[in-house]
């Protein structure tokens, strides 16, 4: 295995502001040549929880690892969090992830077309984000007509917070994400669905 960390900030020519994160650990799998072995794999882009207030490790390196374990290139983002940073940050940070690995995915030995990511929790809705706020203000900002590229090709979403409905939401987590920058009822996932998001699995 071959294990690396892609700074995104500097691939991106994006100043990055104090104690911001927006780092990839790639694990990748390492090429068998005295087997013949040389070919693409599809990647896992894995979105950790932690309620937009901290990174969860459980669901980090592990994830990645069974991933791993199944074939797949598999990739943990290191986003920034609350309460130094809110909206859009972190989204900015799961987009430049996502173009990174579709404009590098032959160097990385990726299926261009078979990146999907993984969330978990308030990583979930970070994954909801990329799939069905891919065009988002914020991400239209920064990477212009790049932005079709962010949607993951398949999106799986573990027990994620999805609704800013008062009845149902994980309060703390739109808090976190929203601040008083955004509408946390704006940042709904259930609000944005179409029959362009990706395909999903949720579990719970």
């Amino acid at each position: 295995m071959n294990q690396q960390t892609i700074d995104l900030y500097q691939y991106f020519g994006r100043k990055r502001e104090k104690n911001a994160r927006g780092y990839i650990t790639a694990y990748l799998h390492t090429d068998i040549t005295e087997m013949g072995q040389s070919s693409r794999r599809p990647a896992m882009l894995v979105l950790p929880g932690g309620g937009y207030e901290f990174v969860s490790q459980r669901e980090a390196e592990p994830v990645a690892q069974e991933f791993f374990q199944q074939g797949y290139h598999a990739f943990v983002l290191d986003y920034s969090i609350a309460p130094e940073f809110h909206y859009p940050t972190c989204l900015i940070e799961a987009g430049m992830a996502m173009l990174y690995l579709r404009e590098n995915a032959e160097k990385l030995g990726v299926l261009k077309d078979k990146i999907a990511a993984i969330g978990f929790s308030a990583g979930g809705h970070l994954a909801g984000l990329i799939s069905l706020f891919y065009e988002d203000k914020a991400l239209k900002e920064v990477f212009g007509g790049r932005c079709g590229q962010i949607r993951p090709d398949a999106t799986v979403y573990s027990y994620p917070v999805v609704s800013a409905d008062l009845k149902l939401a994980h309060s703390s987590s739109f808090d976190n994400l929203c601040s008083d920058i955004v509408k946390a009822a704006d940042y709904s996932l259930e609000n944005k669905v179409s029959k362009e998001a990706s395909p999903a699995f949720i579990w719970a």
